[in-house]
């Protein structure tokens, strides 16, 4: 998620928001508390929050990450105890943030080691909502992607049609943000103009669970690749050597392909 581009960070959104009244909790208790827990599904901003809590305390804090306990043995799991019982009062680290999930409580709670340290962890906990339960910041996580996205890709963000914004609003995204990072970069790959318009964008995106190309049934590889071509020759906006760069082929090759598939591309700015 972007940084640098906007003085205001891209989570908090408005002060009414679900995030920036949690963020403002996590921050009090930070400032007070041992240690703090922070619990979430997969994409939730488990990792990006444990980074702004640091950055808001002016600390470099360090943070566990524990998103594998199911991988654990009995043995790892007394390991993880003992070495946390040892430095969770540390006055050189005050503060730790533990990242887990759910399929991590419930395994804990399977031994009894694993409830002590479920026990241990547990004291001080907060749960990240998921993309569904926020979904009026939708729009705003729209527009800070993009800009993120095309700050990489040295293009100018567009604007977004209130119509897609609004469809991709009521989308359910089952790997939360990052369902919604990959669903914005495959909007953004079939972008001609400045304003991103629902029309232009392909059903096999909107057909998908988390944007890209969705694997229909009866779609043969050659419709795949005219897809391609065309998707990569509009962000390139034309431009035959650098789209031919970025497909990994030659721009001879390019150029039989395009008059295989009768690639209508005179509309494309060069």
């Amino acid at each position: 998620m972007p940084q640098k581009d906007s003085e205001k960070d891209p989570i908090w959104i408005t002060e009414s928001s679900l995030t920036s009244k949690l963020y403002k909790s996590l921050i009090e208790t930070s400032t007070q508390a041992s240690y703090i827990t922070l619990e979430g599904s997969v994409g939730s901003g488990k990792t990006f929050w444990i980074e702004q809590l640091k950055r808001s305390l002016g600390s470099k804090r360090p943070s566990l990450h524990f998103s594998s306990f199911n991988e654990k043995s009995e043995e790892d799991l007394k390991k993880i105890l003992k070495d946390w019982q040892s430095k969770k009062y540390k006055s050189d680290q005050k503060i730790w943030f533990l990242e887990w999930n759910e399929q991590d409580i419930k395994f804990l709670n399977q031994s009894a080691t694993g409830k002590e340290l479920y026990k241990e962890f547990n004291l001080i906990r907060f749960k990240i909502p998921s993309l569904d339960q926020r979904k009026t910041e939708i729009p705003f996580f729209v527009q800070e992607f993009s800009k993120a996205i095309c700050k990489k890709w040295k293009r100018k963000p567009p604007t977004w049609e209130p119509a897609v914004l609004e469809r991709i609003q009521n989308r359910v995204f089952s790997n939360n943000l990052h369902g919604l990072f990959d669903f914005v970069s495959a909007c953004l790959s079939f972008q001609t103009g400045s304003k991103i318009k629902i029309l232009k964008i392909p059903n096999t995106v909107w057909s998908s669970d988390d944007g890209g190309l969705n694997i229909v049934p009866g779609y043969t590889m050659l419709q795949y690749e005219k897809d391609i071509i065309l998707a990569n020759l509009k962000y390139m906006n034309g431009n035959r050597e650098k789209t031919a760069q970025l497909l990994g082929i030659s721009v001879r090759n390019l150029y039989r392909k395009i008059e295989e598939y009768q690639l209508d591309v005179g509309s494309l700015k060069i």
